[in-house]
């Protein structure tokens, strides 16, 4: 072999590298973001869950009171239903939302969260539809 084959085969190498270093750099950034992503929309869904258990507890409360005696709001009580509603779609928006980016589904049986190209939740069994 030449000098000027093995420069030629070095370059062609190294060149081959940086392709192959580039990809995986890109690929890393794009994962980062990814989970970035994902978490930030955990952070949104568990500050839903949580407002939506206040609103749990303000109904409870509102339940609870007229068990002992207190008139019972139907006006507060519709505007908690309404809100507790907003709250559960916007929950499970946000779980779709994170499960799209994990490329996984939920299982309708038992709720876990599986790899989206599973037929059968490793959990419970139930079959999944196509």
């Amino acid at each position: 072999m030449t000098y000027d084959e093995f420069v030629k085969k070095f370059a062609e190498a190294a060149e081959s590298v940086g392709d192959t270093v580039g990809k995986a750099a890109n690929s890393a950034v794009k994962k980062g973001g990814e989970l970035a992503e994902i978490a930030k929309l955990t952070l949104q869904k568990n500050n839903a869950r949580q407002e939506r258990d206040r609103r749990l507890i303000s109904l409870g409360s509102l339940v609870y009171g007229a068990h002992a005696g207190a008139e019972l709001c139907e006006e507060d009580m519709e505007k908690l239903y309404a809100e507790l509603d907003s709250l559960t779609d916007k929950i499970e928006k946000l779980d779709e939302k994170i499960a799209k980016l994990r490329n996984t589904k939920t299982c309708p049986g038992c709720g876990r969260s599986v790899a989206k190209d599973y037929g059968y939740c490793p959990a419970c069994g139930a079959k999944f539809e196509k």
